[in-house]
């Protein structure tokens, strides 16, 4: 696998994307904090194109409701899952916001 450097595209891309399952208020996952679901969709988004977390510049995670889930829900997701390079380019970034579903 060829690793191409960031500062070599001038665009964003996309090269993975996992959302977590739609969940309801106190149905079946509100015994799992957000930043584990969070972590499970980063593992599985970079197994399935066999990249190191080690690689990753960017996370964006969305999370609606994060009352009780603490400080930063993103990096600790990103460093749940092993996606946490020695140094970001942007460090992980928490939308707090329902529209973050577009992404």
């Amino acid at each position: 696998m060829e690793v191409i450097p960031v500062k070599a595209s001038p665009q964003a891309v996309i090269v993975s994307a996992v959302r977590t399952p739609m969940g309801s208020f106190n149905g079946v996952f509100s015994s799992i904090p957000a930043t584990k679901l969070g972590s499970v969709a980063i593992s599985e988004a970079l197994k399935r194109i066999a990249l190191s977390g080690e690689l990753v510049n960017e996370v964006y995670m969305g999370c609606v409701l994060a009352a009780g889930l603490g400080q930063a829900p993103a990096p600790r997701a990103a460093w749940r899952a092993g996606a946490w390079p020695l140094r970001w380019e942007r460090p992980p970034l928490t939308k707090s916001a329902p529209q973050v579903s577009w992404l």
